[in-house]
C-alpha cells in the first residue's frame, strides 16, 4: 500500500534497484546450441533460469522493465516451492524473511464462518504456506541469477516479434541500444498472465478473470493468538469490501 502522493515504486519498506540496459555485441545471432531464451524476469522466469543452470544449460533472461515488479502479485508461497528454492541454494534468505503458517479463518460480517488447518507432519521440512512480498522474492532470486555465469540477464529488453524456422527460434528484441535478433533453440514465455509473447503467437492463457482489489497485511504484535491467516468479507468497518491478514 502507498500513501497518497507516492509513486508506484516509492515503497515504505523496499528500495527498488534500477538495472541499466547494456549493449549486446554483434546482435547476438548464432547462439550456442542448447541456449534457452526466457522472456520475463519475475519469480517464474528467474526460477526457470536458475534451474536450467543447475543442469548446465545456458539461458538468456530478458525483461522489458528496469527493476522488479511493483506490488505483490505473488505473496503466498506453498511448501513445494521451498523445496525448489532449497535445490537452487536460495532457501535460507526466504526462510529468514517470510512468515510461515498452517491455519486460517474466514469471517463474514464479523462472524467466523470457516476454519481450516493445512496438513503438516512432524517430519515435514517446511510449513505448508509462507507469506512474502513479491519484491523480496525477486530480490533473493536475482541475487542468485547475478552470481550464475550461465545466465545472461538483460534488463530493458523487450521481445517485440518471434518467428520459428526449423529448429531455430528468433526473437526480435528492442533495447535502448537498438533492436537486434536473438537466435535460440527454445523460448520460454514467463511474462505473466497477459503475456505479450503468447499474444504474438496467437496463444491465450485459459482461465477466469475477476475484477477487484484485495489487500493482505502481515501483522506482528504481542498477543495470545496462534499464527494464522484471517480473511474478512463484508466486515462491519468496511461494508462491501474484502481484506485479509496473517497474524504472527
Amino acid at each position: 500500500m502507498r500513501p497518497a502522493g507516492r509513486g508506484m515504486l516509492d515503497s515504505l519498506y523496499f528500495t527498488y534497484p534500477t538495472f541499466p540496459a547494456r549493449r549486446v555485441p554483434g546482435n547476438e545471432t548464432g547462439q550456442e546450441d542448447g541456449t534457452v531464451a526466457i522472456v520475463g524476469a519475475g519469480p517464474v522466469g528467474m526460477t526457470a533460469a536458475l534451474t536450467l543452470a543447475r543442469y548446465g544449460i545456458a539461458s538468456v533472461l530478458i525483461d522489458r522493465k528496469d527493476t522488479f515488479n511493483d506490488g505483490s502479485r505473488a505473496i503466498c508461497i506453498a511448501r513445494p516451492s521451498f523445496h525448489i528454492f532449497e535445490q537452487l541454494g536460495v532457501v535460507d534468505a526466504f526462510l529468514a524473511k517470510s512468515l510461515g503458517w498452517t491455519r486460517g479463518k474466514s469471517f463474514y460480517r464479523g462472524k467466523q464462518i470457516y476454519q481450516f488447518e493445512m496438513p503438516h507432519a512432524p517430519n515435514d521440512k517446511y510449513l505448508p504456506m509462507y507469506n512474502l512480498e513479491q519484491q523480496y522474492i525477486e530480490q533473493f532470486l536475482h541475487d542468485a541469477v547475478a552470481a550464475e555465469p550461465l545466465i545472461d540477464m538483460r534488463w530493458q529488453s523487450d521481445a517485440v516479434a518471434i518467428r520459428q524456422t526449423g529448429d531455430c527460434v528468433t526473437l526480435r528484441v528492442k533495447s535502448p541500444f537498438g533492436d537486434y535478433d536473438l537466435d535460440t533453440d527454445y523460448v520460454l514465455a514467463a511474462d505473466g498472465a497477459r503475456s505479450p509473447l503468447r499474444s504474438l503467437m496467437g496463444l491465450r492463457l485459459k482461465g477466469e478473470n475477476y475484477e477487484g482489489h484485495y489487500v493482505i497485511a502481515d501483522v506482528r504484535m504481542r498477543h495470545d493468538y496462534p499464527t494464522e491467516r484471517r480473511a474478512w468479507f463484508d466486515p462491519p468497518w468496511h461494508r462491501g469490501a474484502t481484506g485479509g491478514s496473517t497474524i504472527s
